[in-house]
């Protein structure tokens, strides 16, 4: 099933919009659009656009303080975001109220009257627009959740400060042309990055320390933002996953990260 998207956003503060033990009840019968904070509402508003009927938003679809909830969709989340039909990521936004749309003044054209031959023209220019070198430049990008996000969802628009970015399996593209190339591993499609280096006992360690870069709120959600990747890599038929780590043959190296 594939009739949903879902929405990767940076939560800001822990009042944000959200869904509680104590309103469960209230959240299963509406929840008023305007009453939702900038980024949601654009993510609905697209949702509808593209002839989807559901929107999966963590902070509404998991009961935020109810620890069996979080613990049960946690092990979800490989399944959650990889089946969706698309992912919107927040990227440019610190919280939810910022909005996925922005106007950026570079982009406005100004108009420059000339002469040339005794004939007047008008002349269409705009700032220079500096291309990011990679979209891990993104705020939402640093946060250690999102990295899972991006690598087990199979497409993703990214909305950044200046344009659309595109990224799946095949391509990571912009509004402008094509991406610079040359950035890091963690940055180009992690995802089919994944896929290609499938079984490679390897390929943890690379993991393992890119994620160790980013950030995370809370201390707890250390083991359980890497454990939607961890199913789907395994480095052996029969390796078990510990915590962060394989056993099996590769453990000692796995130590080395």
């Amino acid at each position: 099933v594939t009739d949903y998207i879902c929405l990767s956003h940076c939560w800001g503060s822990d009042e944000m919009f959200k869904t509680t033990i104590e309103n469960i009840s209230e959240r299963m019968h509406n929840i008023r659009f305007n009453d939702l904070p900038a980024t949601f509402r654009d993510a609905v508003r697209i949702t509808r656009d593209l002839g989807k009927r559901h929107l999966w938003i963590d902070s509404l679809c998991i009961i935020q303080n109810d620890p069996r909830d979080w613990r049960d969709e946690g092990l979800r989340m490989h399944e959650i975001y990889g089946n969706s039909y698309l992912t919107i990521v927040a990227s440019k936004t610190k919280g939810p109220d910022d909005g996925l749309f922005s106007v950026s003044s570079r982009y406005k054209l100004q108009d420059f009257l000339f002469m040339m031959d005794r004939k007047q023209f008008v002349m269409h220019v705009r700032q220079k627009v500096t291309h990011f070198n990679s979209i891990d430049s993104f705020p939402l990008l640093k946060r250690g959740w999102v990295f899972q996000e991006r690598i087990l969802s199979r497409r993703m628009v990214h909305f950044g400060p200046q344009e659309l970015v595109w990224e799946c399996m095949e391509m990571e593209e912009c509004e402008c042309g094509n991406v610079d190339e040359g950035i890091s591993w963690n940055s180009r499609t992690p995802r089919k990055s994944l896929l290609l280096m499938e079984g490679n006992p390897f390929l943890w360690n690379r993991i393992a320390a890119a994620y160790s870069s980013l950030s995370l709120t809370k201390e707890n959600d250390v083991l359980p933002a890497l454990s939607g990747i961890a199913k789907k890599h395994k480095p052996e038929p029969e390796a078990r996953y510990l915590a962060g780590f394989w056993d099996g043959k590769f453990m000692i190296f796995h130590l080395l990260w």
